[in-house]
């Protein structure tokens, strides 16, 4: 650290890559001195003016512009200070700066000019830009400390095929330096992206070697994604945030979002506008790490203090390094030329130099690049030949390990190589010698997880008719689509038109429902082809007809009170918190009578047998939640049903018929008059018919006893796939029913499990569970 004795009561400016190694620094000297710590960015926010999100607001709420040209707006207004040009650009910033000024819009710091009694330092900023250089004229009492000067010297840079050779050989150097007792914390890689971050956390954790990367965005975790659906809900901010606070303990993630949610308290702006600005302050927000006390770190090799370091430059490319600087910023080259500051050039020209600079007052310097990307070829950076670097060619000496896992990953490839085409080297050779693998062998056998681990991970367990369906047909199956959550959301056609019908559905009885209003509005969530708007016009005849229909039942039935779309959720809480939710497209009821529709846009036949193995279960999980919420006191169950509300039929009484609830119905003809006065012939219930001996055999009723046991077996059977989730159980176990192999039907991750027959579960068919437990 070259600092010289610093005054006490002073100001340091530095870097903000070398905050940290100053501070620790001052605090480490014998005498306890008063230094504040600044950067060009206070500088710059003390001399003129900082801003917040209300500002922001204001000036894409008031010029219809995004959230990064509001910044850009704001960032340039800068390089206004102290200056008077005529150009249309400053004449726009100017009048934005006083528009902002006059309403109170930017935050000016009264306070700053007093460090000027202090002496000013600058330290670590090997080049500093004619922008800042005019800032300190403001300043009465500043001294540079310059760096220590480099000393030219010699530069090697190795040449590697791939970036994944070009990763593992550094990570196999740095091995090396670590046994010959080199302190890791003094081992730095240069900032890196994409490709060579990805590789460089595949091989850290072969090698096991702690890398500081990059934290990862909180935009990207559960928790905020449902903090911006609630608020694309358009509840406030105190409601989203204790919503959230009710389903997770992560206080981490919930205090930054408290602190983001203040900042927009109170501002009365166009909902997607503020919306727009959370989502760019989300991406900026980065988890916490926990860090290693002993770490690998990536630097910035700009503007820091290297030379004591081991520091390991990767992807010496060209466009990478240096970094450049193009001609397409707000201010055009000739523009900043004019107003006498740095111009692309300019900058093009010091980055090079730094870095090379850099470059010679590392004493332990590596230098490496690679020739091809997994997609690209890559071109060697010009400051290579600009500066003579010797380019050597360096094979990785595999007689010397640091990762038996690695190294048998890499055996494994080379067998590959040597199966499909001959390929014998020596690397495979002294492998073969070394190590014996499993090759060409493969076991479908699920890994049990770590519970402890498993029940972090899930935090709160949420658990729907689909959720137990999916369990119940294959352990793998849940675990792939709701664990691991590789299952893709499809905005198909069918998916909208199913989801179009039930919203249009929703609202029909609604006093105000407007028809046309609501298709037209429903509309515009998609770009229709061609062919998808003809067949919407077949389609919208048809739903006039379903809505008809549904309106004639509702003038007969005396179950004339409605709930549509009803969310119902039950706390079946265990050793984490447990919600089992549904949500029931039509409850009808009157007092205490109660009957349940689901509306199905495909098949609607019904098999209730499959659920004593917790399969199928729609309808009575729609019962289970009637009867065990608090919706109703002492429900009465009239039926429980299916209507097809898709089908392609063209005579009116195929239509109506088609349109006929599917399901099972009360025994009580009590209730059933109530609910349906045709009953004894019904137009509206499918399969319900009364001779003078009572109803047809094929007619589906429930008793009392029938609608208890199915509520007692759906209770059963939550608890049964939670206590098989909490414990980890995902065993590739595909159910088959008598001939149907129904665990596996529909599944879009057989090519996942590659199960075998050994792992298929044979169940009996069975006749009927109604009745009683003893048919079960």
């Amino acid at each position: 650290m070259n600092l010289v004795e610093l005054e006490n009561n002073s100001v340091l400016v530095i870097p903000n890559s070398m905050r940290r190694q100053v501070i620790n620094y001052i605090n480490s000297r014998d005498t306890l001195l008063n230094i504040k710590v600044i950067t060009f960015n206070d500088i710059k926010r003390g001399l003129c003016f900082s801003y917040d999100e209300k500002t922001i607001l204001y000036i894409m709420n008031k010029y219809k512009v995004k959230y990064g040209i509001a910044r850009m707006y704001l960032e340039n207004m800068y390089y206004t200070y102290d200056k008077k040009i005529d150009n249309t650009k400053f004449r726009f910033l100017n009048g934005l700066k006083e528009e902002l000024l006059s309403n109170d819009l930017l935050i000016i710091d009264k306070f700053f000019s007093l460090l000027f009694n202090r002496k000013f330092y600058i330290y670590g900023y090997s080049y500093i830009d004619k922008f800042y250089l005019k800032m300190l004229e403001s300043i009465p009492n500043v001294e540079m400390i310059k760096p220590i000067s480099s000393t030219k010297k010699e530069l090697q840079v190795v040449e590697f095929s791939t970036i994944s050779e070009e990763c593992e050989y550094v990570v196999r150097y740095i091995c090396g330096l670590i046994d010959k007792g080199i302190d890791i914390n003094d081992i730095k890689i240069n900032k890196i992206e994409g490709e060579y971050i990805n590789e460089l956390k595949r091989l850290s954790r072969f090698y096991n070697l702690p890398i500081k990367f990059p934290n990862n965005s909180i935009y990207s975790t559960k928790i905020v994604k449902d903090y911006i659906n609630l608020l694309k809900e358009n509840l406030s901010f105190e409601e989203v945030i204790k919503t959230i606070k009710s389903k997770y303990n992560d206080t981490y993630i919930i205090d930054k979002l408290i602190d983001l949610s203040n900042k927009y308290v109170g501002l009365n702006y166009d909902r997607n506008l503020v919306l727009e600005s959370v989502i760019n302050n989300l991406k900026n927000l980065s988890i916490n790490k926990k860090d290693f006390n002993k770490s690998i770190e990536l630097v910035d090799l700009y503007n820091n203090d290297l030379s004591d370091k081991y520091v390991f430059v990767l992807g010496l490319n060209e466009g990478v390094i240096p970094k450049t600087f193009k001609d397409e910023e707000y201010f055009s080259d000739s523009e900043l030329e004019k107003l006498d500051l740095d111009t692309s050039k300019d900058r093009n020209i010091c980055a090079k130099r730094d870095l090379i600079n850099t470059f010679y007052n590392i004493r332990n310097l590596y230098l490496s690049y690679s020739l091809n990307s997994s997609n690209e070829q890559l071109y060697p950076s010009n400051i290579i030949s600009t500066y003579n670097m010797e380019v050597k060619h360096i094979d990785i000496d595999r007689n010397i390990s640091y990762s038996d896992v690695f190294d048998k990953i890499y055996y494994s490839s080379l067998l590959d190589n040597y199966t499909k085409y001959g390929d014998i080297n020596d690397d495979l050779i002294l492998l073969n010698s070394n190590y014996n693998v499993f090759y060409k062998t493969y076991d479908d056998k699920f890994n049990v997880i770590d519970n402890n681990k498993l029940l972090t991970y899930i935090n709160k367990l949420t658990l729907s008719y689909s959720a137990i369906d999916k369990y119940y047909r294959c352990g793998f199956r849940y675990y792939i689509d709701s664990i691991l959550k590789l299952n893709t959301y499809e905005d198909t056609f069918s998916v909208f038109i199913g989801n179009l019908f039930h919203y249009i559905l929703s609202c029909c009885n609604n006093l105000d429902f407007d028809f046309e209003k609501e298709w037209k509005n429903y509309l515009l969530k998609r770009q229709l082809r061609v062919d998808e708007a003809v067949f919407l016009i077949k389609l919208k005849s048809e739903l006039l007809f379903i809505i008809d229909y549904i309106k004639k039942f509702n003038k007969e039935t005396g179950l004339n009170n409605m709930y549509l779309e009803k969310k119902i959720s039950i706390d079946k809480s265990s050793i984490i918190p447990v919600e089992f939710k549904g949500f029931v497209d039509k409850i009808m009821y009157k007092d205490n009578l109660v009957s349940i529709i689901d509306y199905k846009s495909g098949n609607t036949s019904i098999n209730l047998n499959n659920c004593i193995y917790g399969i199928g279960m729609q309808l009575p999980v729609y019962l289970y939640l009637i009867m065990k919420s608090e919706i109703f006191n002492d429900p009465k169950i009239v039926g429980i049903y299916l209507q097809n509300i898709l089908n392609n039929k063209k005579a009116v009484t195929d239509k109506e018929n088609a349109l006929k609830l599917v399901g099972y119905s009360t025994n009580n003809e009590g209730y059933l008059d109530i609910f349906d006065p045709t009953y004894e012939n019904s137009l509206y219930i499918k399969g319900m018919k009364k001779s003078k001996n009572g109803f047809y055999s094929y007619t589906k009723l429930l008793t009392e006893k029938d609608i208890n046991y199915l509520c007692d077996l759906t209770d059963k059977k939550i608890d049964e796939v939670t206590n098989s989730i909490l414990s980890g159980d995902f065993s590739i176990n595909p159910k088959r029913i008598g001939k149907e192999l129904v665990g596996c039907s529909f599944c879009k991750y057989r090519d996942l499990c590659f199960m075998k027959e050994k792992d298929i579960v044979n169940l009996e068919e069975v006749k009927s569970i109604l009745g009683g437990v003893e048919n079960a």
